[in-house]
């Protein structure tokens, strides 16, 4: 088997999904609430959903009904579907955000991933800001990627997130094995956000 048809059979194998006919795989990851601003567009758009009802009943129904397609792109950018495209026949792949159904993304080359690691990364949450005199106290979550690593580190595709570091050290070891691909034993870290 060549480098392609050991990666196809791994995230097949992973994912419990087979390749189409066509060639490209598709692995969903489903919704992501992590663009900038989400909290408070998911307040605009029940604002314009009540402002909405409310015109519909009181003032105009055809006015009220006109607003309802403003929800739509706001709640597009809030949902942030994404995963991953493999196209196994021209030897591509590609981490896509949807927006309105529409996928995009950078195709990179399949063969230029040749290793697996495990990141980490740290995420700062703000634990009250009720009091702005007493000094910030924040919780730290920690999550773990399992990534396909490209050659000289500077591409990476996140397979899978995990909550703890032995299961995502785990499951790498068990990619790289299956996918006879380098596993790469030092993790490393992703930059820390502050929420």
């Amino acid at each position: 088997m060549n480098h392609h048809q050991n990666i196809q059979r791994t995230l097949e194998a992973m994912f419990k999904k087979q390749t189409p006919k066509s060639g490209l795989l598709r692995l969903n990851q489903g919704m992501q609430f992590d663009r900038p601003g989400s909290p408070y567009l998911i307040f605009a758009v029940m604002g314009v959903l009540i402002l909405s009802i409310s015109m519909m009943i009181q003032v105009n129904f055809i006015f009220g009904f006109a607003i309802l397609p403003l929800i739509l792109p706001i709640a597009s950018y809030i949902i942030d579907i994404q995963g991953i495209e493999v196209d196994f026949k021209n030897g591509k792949i590609r981490k896509y955000r949807s927006f309105l159904g529409i996928r995009s993304g950078e195709w990179m080359e399949l063969g230029a991933f040749d290793s697996v690691r495990v990141y980490q990364h740290k995420l700062n949450l703000q634990r009250s800001r009720m009091n702005r005199f007493r000094p910030r106290k924040f919780d730290t979550e920690a999550y773990y990627y399992v990534r396909l690593v490209s050659r000289g580190l500077n591409k990476s595709i996140s397979l899978l997130e995990l909550p703890e570091y032995n299961r995502a050290k785990y499951q790498a070891e068990k990619v790289a094995q299956h996918a006879r691909l380098i596993y790469m034993e030092k993790p490393a870290r992703l930059k820390e956000d502050k929420v």
